[in-house]
């Protein structure tokens, strides 16, 4: 059960790096004629993957949002000075109402799942709501 939580709680820096690489990296040519879509699915699983660091709290989903959402627009902002890239507030948005749909999926998640289920993903007992013995914060 520990093992499960401590991966998904590895795949959000990871995933955050990834997004940070894509978004400024230098590109020539036109862009894809999908790219707010993209930005949309991008930032709902980059949502997605704050479940984990919610430690099974439902009030912890805004404040974690809102940090991607700030991430998301600092690298808006960056790419300004990147060949090729601009700065495009419809990006932004597409961010925003993907970060949305992802902490959706989170607060639904904390809402429906079995206590077991929200131990495993989240890593904490289900009887106390704490975290697991010998896992870290």
């Amino acid at each position: 059960m520990r093992l499960l939580s401590v991966f998904l709680r590895t795949l959000l820096p990871l995933y955050a790096v990834v997004i940070g690489w894509l978004s400024l990296a230098p590109v020539s040519g036109e862009g894809l004629p999908w790219d707010k879509a993209l930005h949309f699915v991008a930032y709902s699983g980059f949502a997605g993957l704050l479940l984990p660091w919610t430690r099974a709290r439902t009030a912890r989903l805004l404040p974690l949002g809102t940090a991607v959402l700030v991430y998301s627009a600092l690298l808006e902002l960056a790419q300004h000075s990147v060949p090729g890239r601009s700065m495009d507030g419809w990006d932004l948005l597409a961010n925003g109402l993907g970060i949305t749909v992802g902490l959706g999926c989170c607060w639904l998640f904390l809402r429906v799942a079995s206590d077991t289920l929200r131990c495993w993903v989240c890593g904490v007992s289900p009887e106390t709501g704490q975290t697991n013995p010998g896992q870290s914060v």
